[in-house]
């Protein structure tokens, strides 16, 4: 664990791989996944099998998206400091939209030519949804996985505007002013700003993992403890408001101790991470399951619905089951592999000549 420095330096960019991190996406990821495979799906009646067995585990595996928030405040936070607002934006296009664009592409056509249960979406649904910001638009999401998104792109906001008005010195305060609006508005009262660009939902856990990255670059600080306990207490009063808003929808309850418990290992594994304490662990293959996380994400849900529907009916179920994780990773790596891997790069390239504005090179545009 490094000593507090008396004086916190400047923000600078760390931009060395944490295998940690790759290890918590893709076990964020793979939560998600077997939540809606073994409880969600056939809870709202989207997958005809049912694994009572396993959902009573993934029944909490929702909170694997609050995970993901955490860790993109972590991630956001250092590939933003060594770019430009331009270079971040674009940097951000590049990697997000080519796996995006297949994965919405292939999840339209399967639910307009395979006959299921599913909705069938429309051609101005799918190229609404294209853009990425089909909640923006009031349109459907081809995918009911695309609604964590649209926070990632509202976060992305605040951190272009940040950058373009020179704030990360002053980020300290920002944090603090914007958790205050958030528990001022989680309390039920009025904010002078729309509480929509604030996601007071889930901007506990964005907050934190910012902390946390502040933690790991200067070290433990009194403002930071402070800053990260309120953030924690925010995020324990979220995670049950949103879990008694599910319950009341699914009319079946789940244990809110188990919620509290699993947030708060999320604050402890990011505390002893941020403090050092995780770099001597031999993760191997971690830096190839943390590409897999987000195509994994997008292709999921619908096409893994799709296919419960289609074999459901006579396949052993957990054969099925298992075949089907191993069918979206074998995706996932096609998607990482033959699209963003080939085309990412050169996508970025393009972008930087053709948008607006100038940038110098960057050697990796990466996040």
């Amino acid at each position: 664990m490094r000593p507090a420095p008396e004086h916190p330096p400047p923000l600078v960019s760390v931009s060395a791989r944490r295998p940690e991190i790759d290890v918590l996406r893709f076990g964020a990821a793979l939560a998600v996944v077997l939540f809606h495979y073994s409880f969600w799906g056939h809870a709202t009646n989207r997958n005809p099998v049912a694994y009572p067995e396993l959902g009573r585990v993934f029944q909490y595996g929702y909170l694997g998206v609050e995970l993901f928030f955490m860790i993109s405040g972590f991630v956001i936070l250092q590939s933003a400091l060594h770019r430009s607002a331009r270079q971040f934006v674009v940097a951000r296009i590049a990697r997000l939209y080519p796996a995006f664009w297949v994965a919405a592409t292939l999840t339209f056509l399967a639910t307009r030519l395979v006959p299921s249960a599913l909705p069938r979406p429309s051609v101005l649904q799918y190229l609404a949804n294209l853009t990425m910001g089909q909640q923006f638009l009031r349109v459907p999401p081809l995918d009911g996985v695309y609604w964590t998104l649209a926070y990632e792109l509202k976060f992305y906001s605040l951190i272009v505007g940040i950058s373009l008005l020179g704030w990360f010195r002053y980020l300290n305060l920002l944090l603090g002013a914007w958790l205050a609006v958030v528990l001022w508005f989680v309390c039920g009262q009025p904010v002078p700003v729309p509480a929509g660009w604030l996601f007071p939902e889930y901007a506990a856990f964005f907050m934190a993992g910012m902390l946390f990255f502040l933690v790991y670059q200067r070290g433990p600080r009194l403002e930071y403890g402070l800053l990260l306990l309120a953030c924690y207490g925010l995020a324990i009063t979220t995670a049950l408001l949103e879990l008694a808003r599910a319950d009341e929808y699914l009319s079946r309850p789940r244990s809110a101790v188990i919620v509290v418990a699993v947030v708060s290992s999320f604050f402890l594994i990011f505390g002893l991470l941020a403090l050092g304490y995780t770099t001597g662990l031999r993760l191997r293959g971690a830096t190839a399951l943390g590409p897999l996380t987000y195509p994994l994400y997008l292709v999921h849900q619908q096409l893994g619905y799709l296919v419960f529907q289609l074999l459901g009916p006579w396949a052993d179920r957990f054969l099925l089951l298992s075949s089907l994780v191993a069918l979206m990773l074998g995706l996932a790596y096609g998607l990482h592999r033959w699209v963003e891997r080939l085309y990412a790069r050169p996508f970025y390239r393009w972008l930087d000549q053709h948008l607006p504005g100038s940038a110098p090179p960057v050697k990796n545009p990466k996040a």
